[in-house]
């Protein structure tokens, strides 16, 4: 997706690129210019439950220098057209505003949320159809990120057990052996699983993107993704796969430091994956004003600006085991006490 700027091409990528750059610089994005504060700003570009200053964000992306063009629609046209979300900044600061919650109650919920993620294992997280897939998971950093890539929309049992179901089949989970597999051969290895992504037609090319990645940039080492290099490149990493998208790029995050002895340095920008059970937790909570994924994440971001995804573990098993969608077990769920019930 490409548009022009002033003789300049422009890509969605090149946008994105921009993006996660900025909030490296600027991790709190009001610490750029306290642009959020200043009425020379009037919109704000929305992604990934961050809002980001248009004119500045397309300056650096095109090389233009902010004195050769003019923010407003000018500006706004261009994300518009690669498909970015652009609004009024006042707009995001009167819902941002209605958020506000007494800092006693937020801390109680968080610190629940804290405790009880303490209890939930790597079995919890990991959980497999066959008992044998579970180590391969934590055992081969290439099996993990093939699960990783693939969970989208099916039963996690089956996710994680999808890379034993591929090294059955081939009878081994080398990436360069998968490497020099054309696509017809990898869609019909996934025809021929007993277990199968949802999007089994998507799964192949995704496969073949990770496979090339793992192969031409870490030499058929899959660790090489992340070791030595911050949350922000991992994402940027996983994002940029075919079919990922920022929400699986910010678990696969998290999870790597779950499955293998690995702590990185930028937790502050490690998101938890705003999927329908940490959505619908937070909501119902009463921390996140609303049950989109926007709000989900800057509810967390509020909550624990140190490592906003460290909750996010206690919120998908409450999803999943107490916090159902219709008749919620309340009496149960290990944070009741602090729960505002919202339905």
């Amino acid at each position: 997706m490409e548009t022009s700027f002033m003789n300049k091409i422009v890509t969605r990528q090149n946008i994105l690129d921009t993006l996660h750059e900025f909030a490296r610089q600027h991790p709190n994005t009001e610490t750029y210019d306290g642009w959020l504060q200043k009425e020379t700003y009037k919109y704000a570009v929305r992604y990934d439950g961050r809002v980001y200053p248009p004119k500045h964000i397309l300056s650096m992306a095109t090389g233009i220098p902010t004195s050769e063009f003019n923010g407003g629609e000018q500006t706004n046209r261009v994300f518009r057209q690669l498909d970015f979300d652009v609004e009024n900044k006042g707009d995001f600061l009167d819902s941002k505003r209605r958020r506000t919650m007494p800092d006693a109650r937020l801390t109680a919920i968080t610190n629940a949320l804290l405790e009880y993620g303490k209890t939930v294992s790597s079995e919890v997280l990991f959980p497999t159809v066959i008992p044998e897939a579970a180590e391969i998971i934590t055992n081969d950093p290439y099996a993990f990120c093939i699960a990783t890539c693939l969970d989208r929309g099916t039963r996690v049992e089956v996710i994680w057990t999808i890379p034993y179901d591929i090294q059955k089949d081939l009878g081994h989970l080398n990436p360069k052996d998968i490497y020099a597999m054309t696509l017809e051969q990898l869609e019909a290895l996934f025809k021929r699983l007993p277990r199968r992504p949802r999007y089994v037609n998507d799964a192949p090319k995704t496969i073949q993107e990770l496979t090339r990645f793992v192969v031409e940039e870490c030499d058929g080492d899959a660790s090489l993704i992340w070791k030595g290099k911050k949350a922000t490149q991992v994402h940027r990493t996983f994002d940029s796969i075919h079919g990922v998208g920022p929400g699986i790029a910010s678990m696969a995050v998290l999870l790597i430091e779950k499955a293998f002895p690995v702590r990185f340095e930028d937790r502050e920008n490690m998101d938890i994956k705003p999927d329908v059970h940490t959505v619908r937790v937070l909501y119902r909570l009463g921390v996140s004003a609303a049950m989109t994924p926007e709000s989900a994440l800057e509810a967390t971001r509020r909550m624990n600006p140190e490592f906003p995804g460290t909750v996010d573990a206690a919120l998908w098993d409450i999803g999943r085991n107490w916090c159902s969608p219709t008749d919620p077990r309340c009496i149960e769920c290990p944070v009741s006490v602090v729960c505002a019930k919202r339905f």
